[in-house]
């Protein structure tokens, strides 16, 4: 039975160590063994682990710290929510924010060459830099450890552990979670937590260490994840387990104002255990970060033996303080200390709010980034094994390790319909499919298509209410066109109006999509509470809350087409949901666009559970879910801008005993469902029916009507092309066919350029200038510029030698201007005494 968290956080780490004796040859020990008897005249070395702090030593040391006021210090800006402090602290988080803005986190500088590959996990986008927000310091994947105690291989609670370590592994801000196991960056970090747990709340204040940085995943491999074994003197050889992986999530590091928070969100496992939850951890959540400095002393149960060697310049950015807001740089070092307070649960948060700069430039909040990186690890774990993930990331075999707390196992009985969301690796198994002993009645006020025509006026369809946005649907004969071919962004809605009264029941829909190459739409089968819910017009994607559940054909993630299954209990908003698809509980990929013919989709649902199949292959199938009675059958597809056709030619709904249904008429004809026909053989070929060649004869008009369609746009097309062209050779034309025009325009201007030159010839022969003349006359203007230029330098400095001392003031002058001021100056501080001595006095 899991313990409360409550206990956890007050359970010591255990005994202390006993003694051991010589460790035996050739094993590596790890942090957490206890250290062998040491050679006599040299003093053993303790490992960062064993000097650091037990549990009751950190909570007295955590005491100290608030009694002390240093609490106040790191949690600057946390618990303040005063609107004057956070306008005090304006100016110096937008320092923060350019500092972090232009300084990329460690590591991002060594990955800036990286290219994508298709194997390595990661891969940087542009268009994702110029999003991400500038508060948020550093961003990657995380995983959360625990070692279980000395001779507890198979943890059970939290008591079994003896200590916890989260591994970070950052990532570039501009990069994005791919496909694959993650490429190892070296850029690792290793934090261990002695009080085993999270804090929870601002009242914990949780101490904790860099067990060491810059490391790579080989290191981890060898001095972390695995176990070992030790000798002792009293009780022989003692082995301590490998880690126990609890969780792997994405995290963030941001920065509001002048607090540091670590962001996270959980994608193994989806859903957490008690395990999970007594470490402190929900779905997401948050902790405020403050780093301690070195040079401030520490109580001696909470200091280590040795202090991270930062650099001169990053200590004096302390400044002092005890405590400073955690960045990236400041956990690149082994043995830094830092303390996490609890802060959000269930929530981002504070750790998430935007900055005033980056709405400015509208970019992603954190939170959307977070959110964002999660989806992408979450789709990356999908693709590969799952829950194993965390193996194939570290590079070791899953089954040497404890996994259990990794797969979250669903009940195996379920007595009513709740909602039930596992994943679908774990809960559902795909299996052959068997026959059924239940009597099938088909039930016609729920059903529709099995005789033809399927309306009696064209209209309406007998049993069912039907609601649209854009064109109404085309009732005819022998099928529906829920969406038409055009135009887009269609919606159609199709309800029953009684509900079906059994448990357990049976349904086949045929249906068909076509449109263009690259046409979307969805279409959604319904088995809700309500009949024409809230969800009536909506998809899966768009639909808020609704109890029941909803099969949904589309082309999800750009496949040919898949099939999914979505359960709600009327608790969760699909609208809203980060990641949808994670709470799909089957799926199937099928290719169903542009056939040409009808494809088969058969519900079976019983005491057995549920079973789909598509077109006669097994698609999912769970035995977890049973259906109450008394629930409404609907059908609704849309179509996006380039549309996709939906049509639908038979909806047959039966029932899996013999009762009926209390809806429908008492008298009314119950049909048999009929088996579909074993495949034929090319030597057991039977000629087709009158209805096969009249479904043929429509399935071809429908196929030439669109054929026509896409013709008649072709030739549009085509005849705007031909405009275009024929008035670009119209041009070129008339260019080729006057080239004479520009010749004469050319020859033109010769004749003015020559006759321009024959006027100025003329005007330079009637002034009398020849060769000679002219050069004789420049001589001449040259010499009488040189002498101008003599004479005026010559008589100069004489002239204003005598315009100064002819107008200058007298030495005289200036010295009675000079004893007149004086005087003056005198005469205006004696005023100035005489009035201050006769002015009244105020004497306190």
């Amino acid at each position: 039975m899991a313990a409360t968290r409550s206990s956890a956080r007050d359970q010591d780490s255990g005994p202390a160590p006993e003694t051991p004796e010589k460790p035996n040859s050739g094993e590596k020990r790890k942090a957490e063994d206890s250290s062998p008897t040491t050679k006599p005249g040299k003093k053993q070395q303790k490992t960062l682990e064993q000097t650091a702090p037990d549990d009751s030593e950190m909570k007295e040391a955590a005491n100290k710290i608030e009694d002390q006021g240093d609490h106040t210090e790191a949690n600057t800006g946390h618990q303040n929510t005063d609107t004057e402090k956070q306008g005090q602290h304006e100016d110096g988080a937008e320092e923060k924010e350019s500092r972090a803005q232009d300084d990329p986190p460690t590591g991002a500088k060594e990955n800036t060459k990286m290219q994508q590959n298709g194997n390595s996990g990661v891969e940087q986008s542009a268009e994702r830099a110029e999003k991400v927000p500038s508060n948020i310091l550093e961003k990657g994947i995380f995983y959360f450890f625990s070692r279980g105690r000395v001779g507890i291989d198979d943890p059970q609670s939290v008591q079994d552990f003896a200590r916890s370590y989260i591994v970070l592994r950052p990532l570039p801000k501009d990069a994005k979670v791919a496909e694959g196991p993650l490429e190892d960056l070296q850029n690792n970090r290793l934090l261990a937590l002695p009080k085993k747990v999270m804090p929870i709340s601002h009242r914990d204040v949780f101490m904790s260490f860099v067990e060491s940085a810059q490391t790579t995943i080989e290191d981890l491999k060898e001095n972390f994840l695995g176990g070992s074994e030790y000798s002792t003197k009293t009780t022989g050889v003692r082995h301590t387990p490998p880690v126990t992986p609890l969780i792997e999530g994405v995290y963030a590091i941001t920065q509001t104002n002048r607090t540091s928070h670590f962001a996270y969100v959980v994608t193994i496992p989806e859903e957490l255990g008690e395990v999970q939850k007594d470490m402190g951890f929900r779905s997401k959540g948050s902790f405020v970060m403050s780093t301690k400095n070195p040079d401030q002393q520490a109580p001696s149960n909470a200091s280590l033996p040795q202090g991270p060697d930062y650099p001169e310049e990053m200590l004096k950015e302390f400044n002092g303080l005890r405590w400073m807001a955690t960045e990236p740089r400041f956990i690149d070092y082994a043995n830094a200390q830092f303390l996490l307070i609890g802060e959000g649960r269930d929530e981002l948060g504070k750790a998430t709010e935007p900055t005033a700069r980056d709405q400015k430039h509208e970019k992603e909040t954190p939170e959307e980034e977070v959110l964002k990186l999660e989806d992408e690890d979450s789709h990356r774990t999908g693709q590969l094994h799952g829950e194993d993930t965390v193996f194939d990331d570290l590079g070791v075999s899953a089954k040497d390790f404890p996994k259990e707390f990794l797969h979250a196992v669903p009940s195996l009985k379920v007595t009513s319909f709740k909602m039930l969301l596992p994943r679908p690796q774990t809960a559902f198994c795909l299996l052959a499919l068997t026959t059924s002993a239940y009597g099938q009645s088909q039930i016609s006020s729920l059903s529709f298509g099995q005789t033809t025509p399927i309306s009696p006026n064209g209209q309406q369809i007998p049993g069912f209410h039907h609601a649209f946005e854009g064109p109404a649907p085309q009732i005819l004969s022998d099928r529906i066109v829920l969406t038409p071919p055009a135009p887009g962004h269609v919606r159609t809605g199709i309800w029953s109006e009684s509900s079906l009264a059994s448990d357990a029941f049976q349904l086949d829909v045929d249906f068909r999509a076509s449109g263009p190459e690259r046409g979307s739409g969805n279409l959604q089968i319904w088995f809700t509470k309500e009949t024409y819910p809230a969800s009536g017009l909506r998809s899966v994607y768009t639909v808020e809350r609704f109890e029941g559940l909803v099969l949904t054909i589309d082309q999800y993630g750009g496949s040919g087409g898949s099939v999914r299954g979505f359960l709600n209990d009327g608790t969760v908003d699909f609208k809203s949901h980060h990641n949808l698809d994670s709470l799909a509980f089957g799926h199937c990929s099928h290719s169903f666009r542009n056939l040409g013919k009808m494809t088969g989709l058969h519900v079976k649902a019983n005491e057995q559970g549920l079973e789909v199949v598509v077109d006669s292959k097994p698609c999912f199938k769970t035995g977890l879910i049973k259906f109450p009675s008394n629930y409404y059958f609907g059908i609704s597809a849309a179509s996006a801008e380039t549309p996709d056709s939906f049509e639908i030619s038979k909806f047959l709904v039966s029932s899996a005993n013999n009762d009926g249904n209390s809806a429908a008429p008492q008298h009314q004809q119950a049909y048999q469902q009929q088996a579909p026909p074993p495949p034929q053989t090319r030597g057991d070929y039977s000629p087709p029916s009158n209805a096969e060649y009249s479904a043929q004869h429509h399935e071809l008009l429908n196929r030439l009507h669109i054929l026509s369609q896409n013709i008649e746009n072709v030739n549009r097309e085509l005849g705007a092309l031909s405009s275009l062209q024929s008035q670009r050779h119209e041009e070129i034309k008339q260019t080729i066919n006057n080239p004479n025009n520009a010749i004469d325009t050319i020859n033109r201007r010769m004749e003015m350029l020559a006759t321009d030159l024959t006027h100025i010839k003329k005007d330079i022969g009637m002034a009398g200038f020849g060769t000679g003349e002219y050069k004789a006359s420049m001589s001449k203007l040259q010499v009488a510029l040189r002498e101008g230029q003599t004479e005026l330098l010559g008589s100069l400095p004489g002239s204003l030698g005598e315009i100064v001392s002819t107008q200058a003031p007298k030495m005289w002058t200036f010295l009675f201007c000079l004893m007149a001021f004086q005087l003056i100056l005198l005469g205006l501080y004696m005023v100035y005494q005489q009035r201050w001595k006769n002015s009244p006095k105020k004497l306190l």
